[in-house]
């Protein structure tokens, strides 16, 4: 593995633009199976760290370079990705237990080391304190290398995080979607909701909150805004509680919190097909832009160009 070409069915790959688009160095970082990046950042020192999955049986092994550990990970484990600005490996180490688990936002830490956040399904090895079918997981990554602490959210059923941010106060937000409605899942609402966490710097939980409606709805971005609120964008099959309406299928779905938690303002966005929500942001003018991926053609959704169009939509 390791080479500037790929090594398996997927490879990490870190592809480095120069302003006016060239590409300044691409390179990949993976083993035989399908290792998978999900989130990226510049660390301190110019260089880069990158959290997703490492396909551990595929790998034989590998991937934890320098450092041991117990032979009997399975599936799928965290995998952080320490290089360069020029993209020289400098280390990495996986995370995990014996089922799968699946990184999907990194954040350094004010010590220099990083927090990695995700979901497992495993209730072994790195994870101490399993809660469910599928948990929210955040660990700490001191600057050794090694755990400095783990910690998992949610309740019985399955919680899949997929949104993790720094707050402007040091701490954390995590979101994604939870079936479970117990536990940490304490005001459920449907089959799925959007669940948001805000943890201090040591994992604690500062409050916890749920929204949507009776049906499916699932964060996939979380977003805190300049003056202090709180962005969560995904999609939503719901059309009832908190959840205005439905134009068919699953639409886009942008909540608006307080920066307790509390909702403020919701918009939903679509079509009679399938649409979703991946991405949210917001310029130095305060105006919102969420991004995600549409099928519909009708409603909300104009211009339409073919089965799969990408879909933009600006809050003022």
């Amino acid at each position: 593995g390791d080479t500037d070409g790929n090594s398996g069915s997927y490879d990490h790959w870190l592809v480095k633009l120069d302003v006016s688009g060239n590409v300044v160095f691409a390179k990949s970082y993976g083993y035989e199976g399908r290792d998978e990046a999900n989130s990226l950042i510049q660390t301190t020192d110019g260089g880069y760290f990158f959290g997703g999955i490492l396909d551990f049986a595929a790998s034989g092994g590998q991937g934890n370079d320098g450092f041991t550990s117990s032979a009997n990970h399975a599936g799928g484990e965290y995998w952080g990705t320490k290089v360069s600005s020029n993209g020289t490996l400098e280390f990495r180490r996986y995370f995990g237990g014996s089922k799968d688990d699946i990184c999907h936002g990194v954040e350094q830490t004010a010590d220099g080391g990083f927090l990695m956040a995700g979901s497992s399904e495993s209730i072994d090895f790195d994870i101490s304190n399993p809660k469910g079918q599928y948990d929210y997981w955040l660990l700490k990554v001191g600057t050794d290398k090694e755990i400095e602490w783990e910690r998992t959210y949610g309740g019985a059923q399955i919680d899949f995080l997929y949104g993790f941010t720094k707050t402007r106060d040091g701490n954390y937000l995590l979101t994604g979607d939870a079936r479970s409605s117990d536990q940490d899942v304490d005001d459920a609402r449907g089959v799925a909701d959007f669940f948001t966490i805000k943890v201090t710097p040591t994992g604690n939980i500062i409050w916890d909150k749920t929204h949507g409606g009776t049906n499916f709805d699932a964060a996939r971005t979380i977003f805190e805004m300049n003056d202090g609120k709180i962005a969560v964008a995904g999609s939503s099959r719901s059309d009832d509680l908190q959840v205005a309406s439905n134009r068919g299928q699953n639409d886009g779905w942008i909540t608006i919190l307080d920066s307790n938690g509390n909702l403020e303002n919701a918009f939903n966005v679509g079509g009679s097909g399938l649409d979703l929500l991946y991405g949210i942001t917001q310029n130095n003018l305060n105006h919102v832009f969420a991004v995600g991926g549409t099928d519909s053609e009708d409603f909300d959704i104009s211009g339409h160009r073919g089965s799969g169009d990408v879909l933009l939509i600006k809050i003022k």
